[in-house]
């Protein structure tokens, strides 16, 4: 598998990934990325498994506009389709499969800033997810200065939501919720929270 990391690398990065550093994987079905839009983290990773007949290639906006296949200098680039990158630095990313390109096989990475990472983290404290690789449940856990409410979501590969719950009432302190899953089949997931502040995004595997 190759790797790729974004060039720039500030000064308190390391700091900030002892908040938050997440996997995601994006996949190819048909003519579509799975999913074709994603938002992460700063300091997240994101594994591409679109197989080896769909390479995929990085792309400046004003190409990605204009279903253009110019790659962008300095960008990832796996021919094989199987590749993943640690994004680093805030701001958006765009990429393609060149030869499907007329079929609109396109998708985007929105990386957030770690800044903003850093204040939701010390407000709500890191959110925690085990067991991982899960069966029939998930454990949440984080601690909050305060209550409030999350909703909580799981997503399977092709991007629809099988399981849901919104308006979860969480207290001032230690929070403990068990996200049931029930009977799903094996593979790569999305678990989604996100609070009235705060958003917690990764992969989970059954």
């Amino acid at each position: 598998m190759k790797e790729f990391t974004t060039s720039l690398i500030l000064a308190w990065l390391p700091v900030s990934y002892a908040f938050s550093q997440n996997t995601h994987e994006i996949k190819a079905e048909g003519f579509n990325f799975s999913p074709s839009s994603i938002s992460v983290n700063a300091g997240d990773t994101v594994f591409f498994n679109s197989g080896s007949f769909h390479p995929l290639l990085q792309v400046d906006q004003e190409t990605w506009n204009s279903n253009g296949s110019g790659a962008l200098d300095g960008g990832f680039d796996f021919p094989d389709g199987l590749g993943k990158v640690v994004f680093d630095v805030a701001g958006t990313y765009y990429f393609i499969f060149p030869s499907h390109i007329s079929s609109g096989m396109k998708g985007t990475i929105t990386v957030n800033s770690i800044t903003g990472i850093q204040e939701n983290e010390t407000k709500f404290g890191q959110v925690i997810l085990y067991p991982n690789p899960f069966n029939e449940y998930i454990n949440i856990n984080f601690r909050s200065d305060k209550s409030g409410s999350i909703s909580i979501m799981l997503i399977d590969g092709s991007g629809r939501t099988i399981r849901e719950y919104h308006e979860i009432k969480y207290n001032q302190g230690i929070n403990n919720f068990r996200f049931l899953t029930g009977s799903l089949a094996p593979g790569i997931y999305t678990l989604d929270v996100k609070g009235e502040s705060f958003r917690h995004v990764t992969a989970v595997i059954k």
